[in-house]
């Protein structure tokens, strides 16, 4: 489970510098994640780090609390999740909406090619011209297979 420097804090009875210092140190690694530009800490890591024993949850006087905190943790971590896949499905939407449109320029850009170039009459060098543009247009990611 991955907690905020906040909990960290409380929980290691550490600064938030010595907790900032501990997120600096292993953020390139699974003991932290950064997410919107705050650290979570992977909580068992952490507590092996400094030598602190796992507090006993069944000898705890706060035991609800405990479990309360852990429960709106990770609540608050999963709403975060779906409103950031949210975010990403409307990212994803509106790309392939750009892409669609990209498509229909290149054809209509293609269409106005073959008629400035007489491609539909004239069947000497320039088809072979045209199917080159085409390609080229492919090769880079403008066009799809289909529109070959």
């Amino acid at each position: 489970m991955y907690i905020t420097v906040k909990q960290a804090v409380e929980l290691t009875n550490k600064s938030q510098s010595t907790i900032n210092n501990y997120c600096n140190k292993f953020k390139n690694t699974d003991k932290i994640k950064i997410v919107s530009n705050k650290y979570l800490i992977n909580r068992i890591d952490l507590l092996q780090f400094y030598s602190i024993p796992e507090p006993d949850i069944l000898t705890d006087n706060n035991n609800t609390n405990n479990v309360n905190n852990t429960t709106n943790n990770d609540t608050n971590f999963i709403e975060f999740l779906q409103t950031e896949l949210s975010e990403k499905n409307k990212q994803i939407t509106e790309l392939q909406k750009l892409l669609h449109e990209s498509n229909v320029n290149i054809n209509q850009l293609t269409n106005q090619l073959k008629l400035s170039t007489g491609t539909g009459t004239n069947t000497s060098g320039t088809n072979n011209d045209f199917s080159r543009v085409k390609a080229f247009f492919y090769s880079i990611g403008l066009i799809t297979k289909d529109s070959l």
